[in-house]
């Protein structure tokens, strides 16, 4: 569970505990490899913090194997809910939930754990942070997502922080995480308002009658989608924090195309309708959303961006059915234009019907939309 880029709205991991033989001001997100919890759990590697805690990989001494240990911070031990992360992942069975393996508290402290599987294959915003993964593979996942989200909803709940980071993939299978900030909705279907500047809905961001709802979990799963295939989210991460806020109360977003020219008009406008200002605009739901999008990429071939040293942009089509994979890149040139070319991936060979072409800067983006749609 990694936060690398997507900052929660609030976010504190540094308490005073007595930790195993660490005592004093503790900074969860810092504890030492070799720390060991209750002579069982040893921990290695860090992979990540968040509002709920910090979750590190470790060695279950009684099993021999590899786990991860969530250790929870001590503001989420409210009286009566000192377990609610692991009772809703023990309740909320399902192949796309991430399971608990165990929850204890740490001897001679008030720290609470939890321990689950660990996913080797890190998670979706690591995965997708060098100019996203392809479009059918983003779609897949998110259909997975879309599934377990589903299932938190059809208990009376939402999830509130849905976003790449606590999306963990392995061997294809995804899994979503950190369900800390999941809570029950009231009779009008609301809760608290809660979420990460990356993902978060306009409607949670209100300065009056701020809300959470099934609705604002959809908007997080569509602007998580555009950075599976973009590699970027809807409003830029980078900008100051006031600006993030200022975009997205506004729906102020950026387009998925200007982002992503591989991706084609039918993605842009499923992925552009559950991000909609107005919450009724969206999808009705998460798998409405991840169906749209299946329908979207049906009979079309398949994209992603990739990288060639010395290339500006360059982006690889799968090959589809008779059709042989093929490559478009642009390369700058003496004088600042683009150069143009698409090649057969396997041969490098020129596709035929398509000369190379000499591009300004403000025409890329168009040009490669243009070239690409005729390919798809």
């Amino acid at each position: 569970m990694n936060f690398r880029a997507c900052a929660r709205l609030n976010r504190d991991t540094k308490s005073s505990h007595e930790n195993n033989g660490i005592i004093g001001t503790v900074n969860l997100a810092e504890l030492p490899a070799g720390t060991t919890i209750n002579g069982r759990y040893e921990l290695r590697t860090a992979l990540g913090v968040g509002a709920s805690g910090a979750v590190y990989t470790a060695t279950d001494r009684h099993l021999g194997r590899q786990v991860a240990v969530k250790i929870l911070s001590p503001s989420d031990h409210a009286p009566g809910t000192p377990w609610q992360e692991a009772h809703l992942l023990a309740e909320l069975e399902s192949r796309f939930l991430l399971p608990v393996i165990n929850a204890d508290v740490v001897l001679e402290s008030d720290l609470r754990y939890i321990v689950t599987p660990v996913m080797a294959g890190g998670d979706l915003e690591g995965l997708a942070a060098a100019g996203g993964i392809s479009i059918g593979t983003a779609v897949g996942y998110i259909e997975q997502a879309a599934a377990g989200l589903d299932r938190i909803h059809r208990a009376g709940m939402v999830h509130r922080d849905v976003k790449p980071g606590n999306i963990l993939v392995d061997t294809g299978q995804i899994v979503l995480a950190d369900l800390g900030l999941c809570s029950l909705l009231d009779v009008n279907g609301a809760a608290p308002a809660n979420g990460s500047f990356c993902t978060v809905a306009p409607e949670v961001l209100r300065s009056e009658n701020a809300y959470c709802s099934t609705l604002s979990d959809v908007y997080s799963l569509a602007a998580t989608a555009c950075y599976l295939i973009s590699g970027e989210y809807p409003v830029d991460h980078r900008l100051e924090r006031s600006a993030q806020r200022d975009r997205i109360a506004r729906g102020e977003i950026r387009q998925l195309r200007d982002l992503a020219p591989h991706a084609s008009g039918a993605v842009e406008r499923v992925v552009r309708k559950s991000l909609s200002l107005d919450p009724f605009r969206r999808h009705a739901d998460p798998t409405a959303f991840s169906n749209a999008l299946v329908v979207a990429i049906r009979d079309s071939r398949d994209w992603r961006r990739v990288f060639h040293d010395g290339h500006a942009r360059c982006y690889e089509g799968e090959n589809w059915g008779a059709r042989k994979g093929v490559v478009v890149c642009a390369v700058t040139d003496a004088l600042g234009l683009y150069n143009m070319q698409v090649t057969h991936t396997a041969t490098g060979r020129q596709v035929r019907g398509f000369r190379p072409i000499a591009v300004p800067p403000q025409n890329l983006e168009i040009e490669l939309r243009t070239v690409i749609s005729k390919l798809s």
